[in-house]
């Protein structure tokens, strides 16, 4: 099980590419479940904040002119030492996803939690409004498209490319 607690951005986190890896995690069985909840407007201060105000803070009378000058500060900022990573390439998801049949996600703005789920071999995803409501719909809905011939729904298969990541 995977559980997500996100930024309330439609633009970032609230759109079809990031429903369909949540519905691929669980459809190749990386995961159970996928629980992806969303942070209030306004409240949206997560530890992430409180480690960028301390790197911040480490960096703000120094000179820092180099990326692995920053990761250096990064390392030493914080008494657990956070581990900087250079990333050099990412899955370039957004361009394979557009070779399957991923439905138009409407309504999607206002939901503050997704569930993402396997039933009868099939990858749905339900949705609350609110924190007490339940889940809905009861019978959760599948982000993919069927195919019209045989009626069967149209998974992603393989693996994307690797994107390098430009400076």
């Amino acid at each position: 099980h995977l559980t997500l607690q996100m930024d309330n951005s439609g633009k970032y986190n609230k759109n079809q590419y990031v429903m369909a890896f949540c519905s691929e995690l669980v459809s190749r069985g990386v995961f159970e479940t996928v629980q992806m909840s969303f942070l209030m407007v306004g409240h949206t201060h997560e530890d992430v904040d409180a480690l960028f105000s301390k790197v911040s803070k480490q960096v703000k009378y120094k000179e820092v002119s180099t990326l692995l000058g920053l990761m250096a500060e990064v390392w030493e900022c914080e008494s657990i030492h956070p581990v900087p990573r250079l990333i050099q390439e990412v899955a370039a998801y957004k361009e394979y996803l557009k070779t399957f049949q991923v439905k138009e996600i409407e309504g999607h703005s206002k939901p503050v939690a997704f569930l993402f789920s396997m039933r009868d071999n099939v990858p749905l995803y339900q949705y609350k409004a609110h924190v007490k409501q339940p889940w809905y719909p009861p019978t959760g809905r599948s982000i993919w498209r069927t195919d019209p011939n045989t009626n069967a729904l149209i998974l992603p298969e393989g693996q994307p490319l690797a994107k390098l990541i430009s400076r």
